[in-house]
């Protein structure tokens, strides 16, 4: 418990919000009224990035900080570290920077533990950041548009900075209790000569 939360202050003031990230330099993004942003997945992006470079897109991903930087990933296509896609972002204005600056303080939270499904606005580039953080393409991010917490089916187990689904038996008072309960870990401590 203590090294995740050193982990989760070493992170938060090492990326406390966007602008400690680099804005890339980009076009704007242009569109007539009646033109939308094509919604993209993923997975459909990552196995084709050649159909989606320097072309805006929305999609839906996870959005993860890891020690040397930030990344998109999904399940459902598994991207070898060479592959993966890192993030960065597009100057805006003021205004732009600080909804930005918002999503990413809430996904650095102790709430969502640097890990959370969002819904974003960008454009894929064929480079990767140029700094300490390894990227085969960069998806550089316009706008959040939603930020949702991750969840995981409860399977008797709980780990710190993850939401759980669960079933739950109902005993016809309005008492509630887990289908799967919780099973607590026994912690043993071994002395300096090895023994319990």
């Amino acid at each position: 418990m203590i090294l995740a939360t050193l982990l989760n202050v070493f992170l938060l003031l090492s990326f406390p919000h966007a602008s400690a990230v680099k804005d890339q330099p980009s076009p704007p993004i242009v569109q007539s009224p009646g033109d939308t942003i094509p919604t993209v997945a993923f997975c459909e992006m990552a196995n084709h990035p050649e159909l989606y470079f320097d072309k805006p897109v929305r999609l839906t991903a996870v959005f993860g900080q890891a020690t040397e930087g930030q990344y998109l990933s999904d399940a459902g296509c598994k991207l070898s570290y060479d592959d993966q896609i890192g993030v960065g972002y597009v100057a805006g204005d003021t205004a732009q920077q600080a909804l930005r600056d918002k999503s990413i303080d809430l996904i650095h939270s102790r709430e969502y533990g640097n890990r959370a499904s969002v819904t974003v606005v960008g454009i894929l580039r064929n480079a990767s950041r140029r700094d300490f953080a390894s990227s085969r393409y960069r998806f550089d991010i316009v706008t959040f548009e939603s930020v949702s917490h991750i969840t995981v089916p409860y399977q008797g187990e709980l780990q710190a900075g993850r939401t759980y689904v669960a079933a739950v038996n109902g005993d016809g008072r309005g008492g509630l209790s887990l289908a799967n309960p919780v099973r607590m870990l026994r912690i043993t401590r071994f002395a300096s000569n090895g023994r319990a």
